[in-house]
């Protein structure tokens, strides 16, 4: 009882104005409640050590939903404040893998699809390459591991010694279980990093992205068709994430499967709704299709940082079509 009344409490403090000082809530000295001094830390805008006792309070109660609704409200409180200020966390990634971030994709195909992914650049195979790559929902379910083959890896080798690479969770009907992740990265030179992040409620788009055209199943003679599509933003977008988005058509035929990329469309600024193969600035591949069977994929992407990594909110449609 004497908990829960705590979490009232700190539930009231999410309304109080920021420059309350922390100091004194329950008389002069704090009760040692991770979650009561995340919300201590919160006031005085402490974000780092708020940040930490947010990952210690998960720890202690990891599927009580009451802490999670409580720290979940404070989390979207505090990077609501920051903005496009990155949340301080207590780790790292190492400085050998650079342009990492954290993933939650919902991947609308035949059916609707999730995974958790963790992406980067770096050395794959040198002597500071990565050896150890896990994705594990606290406290022991892991989800990806590079190293027992669990989910998915990939790599891709750039130019001399880096690559571009991804661990990620087998794609799942099933939407994750909002709560703490831990991320454990192990390098070839010894260097060890057990890091942390958060699922919430708001971590993954509940909606997918509209392809109108080449419509699904449409069979074509146009070797250059036109692309169409409705810009996109998911419901749980807020106006300092920084948005991306993709275009692209490739073949994904039988028996392998293999995504193979025959045009791509990269947008920092997702300022178009229409592209045409052939034509349009700034896409790569092909300038024409040869007769066959794509398929059109568009991806959209909402993201902001955590520690000195990304986190993005990740949606994806495609639909098949064929060039006659």
């Amino acid at each position: 009882m004497i908990r829960n009344k705590l979490w009232i409490v700190s539930l009231s403090l999410l309304a109080l104005p920021l420059a309350v000082e922390a100091g004194g809530f329950f008389g002069t000295k704090s009760v040692e409640d991770p979650v009561t001094q995340a919300h201590e830390a919160f006031l005085k805008k402490d974000y780092a050590r708020m940040s930490s006792k947010i990952r210690s309070a998960l720890q202690s109660s990891p599927r009580d939903p009451a802490v999670k609704e409580n720290l979940f409200g404070l989390l979207r409180k505090t990077v609501a404040a920051l903005g496009i200020e990155s949340l301080p966390i207590d780790w790292s990634v190492p400085s050998e893998l650079s342009n990492t971030r954290i993933v939650f994709r919902r991947f609308a195909q035949d059916s609707i699809k999730y995974t958790i992914a963790f992406q980067g650049d770096g050395p794959t195979e040198t002597d500071s390459g990565i050896q150890k790559l896990q994705i594990i929902k606290y406290p022991d379910q892991v989800i990806a591991d590079r190293e027992t083959g669990v989910g998915e890896w990939y790599s891709k080798l750039d130019q001399g010694a880096n690559s571009t690479f991804e661990l990620k969770s087998t794609p799942s009907m099933t939407r994750p279980e909002t709560g703490l992740y831990l991320l454990n990265i192990g390098l070839k030179n010894g260097k060890q990093v057990d890091g942390w992040f958060i699922v919430d409620d708001e971590s993954f788009s509940g909606e997918s992205p509209e392809l109108l055209s080449p419509a699904n199943g449409e069979v074509t003679s146009n070797p250059t068709p036109v692309i169409q599509w409705k810009d996109f933003k998911s419901s749980h977008y807020k106006p300092f994430e920084k948005r991306a988005m993709s275009v692209v058509i490739a073949t994904n035929n039988p028996p392998q499967y293999e995504w193979n990329p025959k045009w791509e469309l990269h947008l920092s600024s997702p300022d178009l709704t229409e592209a045409t193969v052939g034509s349009t600035e700034g896409a790569t591949g092909v300038s024409r299709l040869e007769k066959g069977r794509y398929r059109t994929m568009i991806s959209f992407r909402e993201q902001r940082s955590f520690g000195n990594m990304r986190l993005i909110r990740n949606s994806i449609v495609t639909h098949p079509f064929t060039v006659k």
